[in-house]
């Protein structure tokens, strides 16, 4: 079976270009972008070789394991363009929602970018961005699922869709995760809708009101999650009232270690 996009999503302005294998989905979107490619391009694969994910890390890829990247080519300032990364967490839950409408399992958002099944990770997002020749930017957004099958070896729990009863294969999530987020971009609406998106987001946060920790800036803080701001940065409650934001690092649950 090959991959394809809803009528809703194609007449959206969005395309799609699929591979049997590839390195980096992120990277051929990228490079693309550099030859002239004008975006609302997805890129997928279900045997990606090369991944990676946030800082540095490999992203592995099993075959029949989806790897997606949406090019978008733009002139969004960059912090007001990292706030996608919510609009492709939010997307890819409500399409997992809607094609497991009855299992038991919660599915949540752990800032700043990954999908949760029951507290263990099930898929991580990437953006990376470069500057054009015209001044404007390609802007990535690398969505990586496990649909079949569950990394070994990584220091955190993990999860993927086909245990959490999917019997479907990544055609059917890419196509109503591209239904949604092209949903999700529409009322996102060039940064004007990012308090609704933000609303949206919370709403399946993980942890949220919890004692979490987070690595930011070579330290490490404890606190309360109490929310994240107008710009998508994390809200960490600390003791004597005070509160902390932050605009980057890692979050951990309990015991958990990277």
């Amino acid at each position: 079976m090959t991959f394809v996009l809803s009528e809703k999503t194609i007449t959206a302005g969005y395309r799609l270009k699929e591979f049997e294998h590839i390195g980096s989905t992120n990277a051929e979107a990228l490079a693309n972008a550099q030859t002239g490619e004008a975006g609302s391009v997805w890129y997928v694969t279900k045997d990606q070789r090369s991944g990676r994910g946030r800082r540095g890390r490999e992203w592995s890829t099993q075959t029949g394991n989806l790897a997606a990247t949406l090019l978008l080519v733009h002139d969004y300032p960059l912090e007001l363009a990292a706030t996608l990364s919510f609009v492709a967490g939010l997307s890819l839950v409500e399409a997992v929602e809607q094609l497991l409408p009855d299992t038991p399992t919660r599915f949540q958002l752990k800032w700043p970018n990954d999908v949760l099944a029951d507290g263990a990770k099930l898929s991580g997002i990437l953006l990376e961005s470069s500057l054009l020749k015209d001044e404007r930017k390609a802007l990535v957004i690398g969505i990586g699922v496990n649909v079949l099958h569950s990394p070994e070896g990584v220091p955190y729990a993990v999860s993927n869709l086909k245990a959490n009863g999917y019997s479907q294969g990544a055609e059917q999530l890419l196509e109503a995760l591209a239904e949604r987020f092209a949903v999700n971009f529409a009322l996102w609406n060039d940064g004007q809708g990012l308090e609704t998106i933000r609303t949206h987001w919370l709403r399946h946060a993980a942890r949220l009101g919890e004692i979490i920790r987070v690595q930011s800036g070579g330290e490490m803080l404890e606190g309360t999650f109490s929310s994240i701001d107008s710009q998508g940065h994390l809200v960490l409650s600390l003791p004597q009232g005070r509160k902390k934001t932050i605009s980057a690092g890692e979050v951990f649950f309990g015991a958990e270690t990277r």
